[in-house]
């Protein structure tokens, strides 16, 4: 059973707190994949901060992943992307 709510967290910069966000668990691939798509579109453009950036969405894919929630294959390309354009380390969600 899924629960109702996602909480999942993420470290903005090298600061120690945490930042928390909650969703609802009917979240789809699509919804992943729009987050997806604005961040990368907001790194081009120059608006968006690469570290906090990577910080909420591989947070974001590793609640999907936690979660059993589908992803699709267009997120995991996506989330490549979003890692390259950040400077990320590789992302295991295994």
């Amino acid at each position: 059973m899924r629960p109702d709510v996602i909480v999942f967290s993420y470290r903005i910069h090298d600061d120690e707190r945490m930042t928390e966000m909650r969703l609802p668990s009917e979240l789809t691939a699509q919804h992943l994949t729009g987050r997806l798509t604005g961040a990368i579109g907001r790194l081009r453009a120059g608006t968006a901060n690469p570290a906090i950036t990577w910080g909420m969405m591989s947070a974001l894919a590793g609640a999907y992943a936690e979660h059993q929630l589908s992803t699709g294959p267009h997120a995991a390309r996506l989330l490549e992307e979003l890692r390259a354009l950040c400077g990320a380390p590789p992302l295991d969600l295994s």
